[in-house]
């Protein structure tokens, strides 16, 4: 059975808080999520809640939780340096394949340009083999920038530039 396609309008997002630092874990420790990440490693929980706790406090990092019907769907986050930003997009098992990285982009993008007006350009690093990315990104208008690495993994640069209001 196909399961439906979701909207902008089935998502709710909101910043993450404290209290969410096990759905972040989990969403981390995911087989998928871990293999597409320039940082492949197990993660304990300890060392995930230190940087979880400083992370929360920084003002240079957005991240958004998506949720659909109250369950958990997904993250955006964002890393922020000045006038740029970089993107990561992970969403969990049962929602692959129903269009939410379209909707994950989308609202949080929106966002970011709403809490940081500055930004200018958005940067995504993907692994060369997650092929759902790169046309997820792609679609996004992202351009292509370059191969470059991450982490001393291979790597593809794609650019977002916003428009100046």
């Amino acid at each position: 059975m196909e399961q439906t396609k979701l909207t902008e309008n089935d998502i709710i997002m909101r910043p993450a808080t404290a209290d969410d630092v096990r759905l972040v874990y989990d969403l981390a420790m995911d087989p998928v999520v871990r293999k597409n990440s320039f940082s492949s490693a197990e993660i304990t929980y300890s060392e995930h809640t230190q940087w979880y706790s400083k992370r929360m406090h920084d003002a240079n990092f957005l991240l958004l939780l998506a949720f659909h019907r109250n369950m958990f769907a997904g993250q955006v986050r964002f890393d922020i340096d000045h006038t740029n930003s970089t993107i990561g997009i992970s969403i969990t098992d049962s929602y692959r394949s129903r269009g939410l990285g379209k909707v994950l982009l989308k609202l949080g993008v929106t966002e970011l340009t709403k809490s940081h007006p500055e930004i200018r350009t958005i940067n995504a690093f993907i692994r060369p083999e997650n092929i759902p990315s790169i046309r997820l990104f792609e679609k996004f208008n992202f351009q292509f920038v370059e191969n470059t690495s991450q982490k001393k993994q291979p790597a593809k640069k794609y650019i977002l530039t916003l428009p100046r209001l």
